[in-house]
């Protein structure tokens, strides 16, 4: 594992994929979907995978932010939206479980604006066309 502070993980999705950056660790996540999904799913299902992966992979990070530029994900997950949707509800519950249990352990969830996720957008969408970032990094497919 690697000792640092605070890790920074940025997610994102498409209708056909989702993408996860760790910064500090110079690592990439792409997943592609099984079949079409909504936007607002592949947030989740996003939001879902990082949180999977965090839990997995905290090591001795004190502290742990996740961004997305989706509301609906953040808004939800800090209790300002309740998520009705039905196609969302299952996801949700399956996420605010996990964060619920990573919360004591320093991770937090934020927003940011769609200009600050340029990487994870990239990776989402497959990596199609020219790389936001001009540093060496590692992608794993999951």
């Amino acid at each position: 594992m690697i000792n640092m502070v605070t890790m920074e993980v940025y997610i994102d999705s498409s209708t056909t994929g989702c993408g996860i950056w760790i910064p500090k660790l110079n690592l990439g996540h792409h997943s592609m979907y099984e079949e079409r999904v909504t936007v607002n799913y592949g947030e989740f299902r996003a939001m879902q995978l990082a949180l999977e992966i965090v839990k997995q992979s905290l090591g001795t990070a004190s502290e742990v932010i996740i961004f997305s530029d989706s509301q609906i994900v953040v808004c939800g997950l800090t209790g300002k939206f309740r998520i009705k949707a039905p196609g969302l509800k299952q996801i949700s519950q399956d996420c605010m479980s996990l964060y619920a249990a990573l919360v004591p352990r320093g991770v937090m969830i934020h927003w940011i604006p769609r200009e600050k996720n340029e990487m994870a957008d990239w990776l989402s969408q497959g990596m199609k066309g020219e790389c936001p970032i001009d540093t060496h990094f590692v992608i794993n497919r999951l």
